[in-house]
């Protein structure tokens, strides 16, 4: 349970903002690369997947910006608060795990979206359309507004069709008629109160015995398929700016000329906090400015005559100057503090402004921020010399293609050895699809020449790598010996599956004459909350009635469930939502897909990375 907020986050602001930051995640996207091959650069696994510490870096940074934009300075005064800190990065780790879940979920449903039909959603949707035809510029303009690049809006249109898609596998609302629809409306709001015993393969396997001749006779029967992984001897050598950081030095004058070129950049600008009165005639303003001249409380006649009902109640503050329109900057800046402007026109209405609080700006001293200039310095030159090491780099390697030793002389860089690597069994440096992808080519596991350059950027940091396959074997027949072990669990399995089998049929038999069967599980399901457990499992529950059909067998490979349908409840007719039928047509509803990422969640393994 996240902790109780400080008193600042508990008002109006704090909502508003968390509203807002739901808005502007969605807003943000889920292109890119939300998934992780390399070892710790993750925050969350789901199902062994990893979302990457970069992907989750910029949807906050981009959810940050915007809700910044929206709400001004509360948004970064709450952002200080930790605890609201942990909340909105909570919420966004929270949605990408739903992204990784759908994702997955419609992954095994074997649904897809097309580029075509993203394309065809874009074009007919009506914000994007004017007098009835597609307007390129509206549709650019919304990208801009909230920082969303086209490849990241597509992505949120594919995710929207994959959840239409998937409402559409599971009730076939394409081909429903009303009377149909009416009944899947129902079966929806159904819940189905059952017994599960579920029994175990695994379980029967640990008590199953089998002989060495059993074992012999099954692997001569099949020994094709025990073979030996293919194996491959691998050099590698990478390259980041990282790498030639600490052969660069920086001069103390270089520095002196970035300080001074870059002075903004170590400075914290000052601050000033007004408050206005709008009145709506100059004359008006005339009047209500002497008589704030001759002494009057500014608070006192904010109420008494502006005509802003935003700041009427709490004195006509308006915070920084910096976030209100130029016209009030200029005039504040010629403001001293704790006076008076004179009354001045802005967009029809007439405007007086206290200034109640001017701080200046503050530079750092060069020796504060010296480190900082070095490390930036360094950054840029590494990125030159970088993108020269590269380039000299792809030319050694293509001159002396067998020889990567060569390649990594160019920057001084080591080059790395692993030895007898198969595919399935990967060392964490190696889990990237790039790298796979050379090692799965043929001409030159053939050749062992060095592969072309290697791109591994990541965002803004650029890597690059070349590898070369020095020794490829291809996979080998295994002896008895080598493969006993598999052999043992198949004949195992294949032994256990047959009385697993046996064992279900009689249980089944046992609940049909009402004998005493030892149920392991009681549950309340509705259709999503099966589905997640399995779909054949929640079709056969769903077919069940409590006269003829209450028992059944559901054989799912590794277990086999014996269901006993206990109650169907149904909701009361005055709960159905009229929409519901019309729902089935447009996708999920906002509950019905909340139900399912719960219970998705509930059968899934989710591990955090703490670091």
């Amino acid at each position: 349970m996240i902790e109780k907020m400080h008193e600042k986050s508990k008002g109006f602001a704090f909502k508003a903002i968390f509203a807002f930051v739901t808005l502007s995640f969605v807003l943000g996207g889920i292109g890119g690369t939300i998934l992780s091959t390399r070892g710790g650069d993750y925050v969350a696994k789901v199902n062994g997947d990893k979302i990457s510490k970069s992907y989750f870096e910029r949807i906050k940074n981009n959810a940050q910006n915007n809700a910044a934009r929206e709400s001004g300075e509360n948004f970064w005064n709450l952002m200080e608060n930790e605890n609201f800190a942990k909340m909105f990065n909570k919420q966004i780790l929270d949605s990408l795990i739903k992204d990784v879940l759908v994702k997955q979920y419609v992954e095994r449903l074997n649904l897809a979206v097309t580029a075509e039909q993203i394309k065809v959603a874009i074009v007919n949707d009506p914000q994007f359309q004017k007098d009835g035809k597609f307007n390129n510029e509206y549709y650019q303009s919304l990208l801009r507004n909230n920082n969303i690049s086209p490849d990241s809006y597509a992505a949120m249109v594919a995710e929207r069709l994959l959840l239409t898609s998937l409402n559409k596998s599971i009730f076939a609302s394409d081909f429903l008629v009303e009377k149909q629809k009416s009944a899947v409306t129902q079966l929806l709001l159904q819940k189905r109160k059952v017994k599960i015993l579920d029994l175990k393969l695994a379980n029967e396997v640990a008590q199953t015995q089998v002989s060495e001749k059993e074992l012999k006779e099954y692997f001569n029967a099949n020994k094709n398929r025990f073979l030996t992984d293919e194996t491959l001897d691998i050099e590698l050598v990478s390259i980041s700016p990282k790498d030639l950081m600490s052969n660069i030095n920086v001069a103390d004058d270089e520095v002196n000329d970035y300080y001074a070129k870059n002075s903004e950049r170590f400075t914290t600008k000052g601050k000033t906090e007004i408050a206005d009165i709008t009145l709506k005639t100059k004359e008006e303003a005339e009047q209500v400015f002497q008589e704030l001249k001759n002494g009057s409380d500014f608070a006192d006649v904010v109420v008494k005559y502006s005509q802003d009902p935003l700041t009427k109640s709490n004195g006509g503050k308006l915070g920084d100057v910096k976030n209100l329109p130029k016209m009030f900057q200029e005039i504040a800046s010629v403001v001293g503090l704790n006076d008076l402007s004179k009354p001045f026109e802005f967009e029809g209405k007439f405007h007086i402004i206290k200034v109640l609080a001017k701080t200046p700006d503050v530079k750092k001293e060069l020796a504060q921020v010296k480190d900082e200039i070095v490390a930036i310095l360094k950054q840029e030159q590494a990125f030159k010399e970088y993108s020269t090491a590269v380039n000299e780099m792809s030319n050694r390697a293509f001159e002396q293609s067998n020889n990567l030793k060569a390649v990594a002389e160019v920057a001084s860089l080591d080059v790395k050895t692993f030895d007898k690597v198969t595919l399935n069994n990967l060392p964490d440096e190696l889990k990237n699809e790039k790298y796979q992808n050379v090692l799965n080519n043929q001409d030159l596991r053939q050749s062992h020449m060095i592969s072309s350059a290697i791109d591994l950027t990541e965002g803004n940091i650029p890597k690059t790598a070349f590898m070369r396959i020095v020794k490829f074997d291809k996979p080998k027949p295994q002896t008895f010996e080598m493969a006993k072990e598999q052999v043992t669990l198949l004949v195992k399995e294949q032994k256990a599956l047959v009385k697993l089998q046996g064992k279900a049929e009689k249980l089944l038999a046992d609940v049909k004459d009402n004998k005493v069967v030892n149920f392991s599980d009681k549950e309340e399901l509705n259709y999503f909350q099966a589905a997640t457990i399995s779909e054949k499992f929640a079709q056969n529950i769903f077919a069940m009635n409590l006269s003829d059909n209450n028992v059944a067998k559901v054989d799912l490979g590794k277990n086999i469930l014996i269901v006993k349908l206990e109650e169907i409840i149904n909701e009361k007719p005055s709960a159905l939502d009229a929409n519901i039928g019309k729902s089935l047509e447009q996708g999920l509803s906002v509950s019905e897909e909340q139900a399912l990422i719960e219970n998705l969640k509930n059968q899934s393994t989710i591990e955090y990375n703490e670091e």
